[in-house]
């Protein structure tokens, strides 16, 4: 029987299904396999997007002080007001790319269906796995920095990097301050990265071949002399998703436009270590976070350490320290210190054992401190040798506006320029990582670590 083509599958029905089904479905994943999605505060209620640019505001309140007096005879007391200060938030952008190949040759109705259904579904969730990947990197890291490079070797095509993430007491961007150990927590083969010269002058794209996490070094396809000198030490990695080859340096504007140089979504990192202010407000008084460390130097984590930033954090009154953070590895050494049904009172609920092939990324635990109950967050892209302490709905992200398809010109799936059978679509995300207060974030640095993340 003749294929008839009034049944067949068109491009206006598979655009109409990416955009009323399967984004929407990328969009739900996303947000339930986060973390920072799911498992903290949705602060974009809180804020007003109505001012101009990506910017916002929120209010912060200091309660009032002085308004009670005792005594059998006296005046009324006065001074009794709260202070409102308004904080501004900057929110970004991202733009994700959806791409398959549709396959005019097909001739029948059913084997056009099916592999058109599964070329969607596989271009979907790999453009959701990246961009959870994105988010959960960077609700962790400084600037979006995902590494710092310690030397490039031009023979081998060798870089060997330090972690984003710093010693007690350290400042981003100095090679010595920066872990030894987990250089290579967040990068994957086949990873492009922009490198940036250490004193900021010159860049180049690079593609990741192989990694070695142990030795903390990664492969890259072919670098030049002049790439290697670009990749000095303290030269900063971002992730980037560049149609240009590799060996690309000297970039234009719109080429870093394609990479997360100046992506612009916070972190943990930025909340703890911007030296000078967050959000726009000094960093004075309240205003701060409560970092603990040993100026560098390791030492093995115990539940004094742990009671001692939980002190610190509920001296300020106004936060409630309810969730702390702790990587895989970290989560080992954790156990080393717990009794059971001591420190997990849901001990029960733990998996069973390590399952990389589980969708989620992290799983939660209870425990008992003396400072209070806690929720245990055991996220594999947490900092490595460090605990990170955190008020729960004084945190979280702002969503300007949800995962949704970017159809400016009335369309959503369109030609790629270099071939009528490859069809791509964008789709874009507005909003911002942020704490109401940085005295929200706690951070207990320079903790030794034995095994590292899983």
């Amino acid at each position: 029987m003749p294929f008839d083509t009034t049944k067949g599958i068109t491009i206006s029905k598979v655009d109409d299904a990416l955009t009323k089904f399967y984004i929407p479905r990328m969009w739900d994943m996303i947000s339930t396999t986060t973390p920072g999605l799911e498992y903290f505060k949705d602060l974009g209620p809180v804020v007003d997007w109505s001012g101009p640019g990506y910017k916002g505001h929120f209010k912060t309140r200091q309660k009032s002080k002085k308004g009670v007096v005792g005594g059998r005879v006296g005046r009324l007391p006065s001074a009794g007001a709260p202070t409102f200060t308004e904080p501004e938030v900057e929110y970004t952008v991202f733009r994700n790319l959806i791409q398959f190949e549709w396959d005019a040759q097909m001739r029948t109705s059913m084997e056009r269906y099916d592999k058109v259904k599964r070329l969607i579904e596989s271009a979907v969730e790999d453009c959701g796995d990246e961009f959870r990947r994105r988010l959960n990197t960077y609700m962790y890291t400084k600037d979006n920095v995902v590494a710092i490079v310690s030397s490039a070797t031009h023979g081998s095509d060798t870089l060997t990097l330090k972690s984003p993430h710093i010693h007690g007491g350290g400042t981003h961007g100095t090679v010595a301050d920066h872990k030894d150990n987990g250089g290579c927590q967040y990068l994957e083969p086949g990873d492009q990265i922009l490198v940036e010269k250490a004193d900021g002058s010159n860049e180049v794209i690079l593609t990741i071949e192989s990694v070695d996490h142990a030795a903390g070094t990664v492969v890259v396809e072919a670098m030049d002399a002049t790439s290697a000198g670009i990749c000095d030490a303290g030269a900063k990695v971002f992730f980037a998703s560049s149609g240009e080859p590799d060996e690309t340096n000297g970039l234009t504007a719109a080429q870093l436009e394609q990479t997360d140089k100046d992506c612009g979504l916070d972190g943990i990192g930025d909340i703890l270590d911007d030296p000078t202010n967050y959000l726009g407000k000094p960093r004075t008084g309240f205003w701060n976070a409560v970092d603990q460390h040993n100026s560098g130097t390791n030492r093995a984590l115990s539940l004094v350490l742990i009671d001692k930033l939980l002190g610190q954090m509920n001296d300020q009154r106004f936060i409630y320290p309810d969730t702390m953070i702790l990587n895989t590895g970290m989560f080992h050494e954790f156990n080393d210190l717990a009794e059971k049904n001591h420190a997990f009172f849901n001990q029960g609920d733990l998996p069973g054992g390590h399952s990389p092939q589980v969708r989620k990324k992290y799983f939660t635990v209870k425990t008992t401190m003396a400072q209070g109950d806690l929720t245990i967050l055991v996220d594999k892209y947490a900092p490595i040798e460090q605990v990170t302490i955190v008020d729960s709905q004084s945190i979280g992200y702002a969503n300007v506006y949800k995962e949704a398809e970017a159809k400016d010109d009335g369309s959503f799936l369109r030609h790629a320029d270099a071939s009528y059978d490859v069809w791509h679509g964008w789709t874009r995300w507005a909003g911002q990582f942020f704490a109401m207060s940085p005295a929200a974030v706690g951070r207990l640095n320079d903790i030794t670590q034995d095994i590292r993340n899983l």
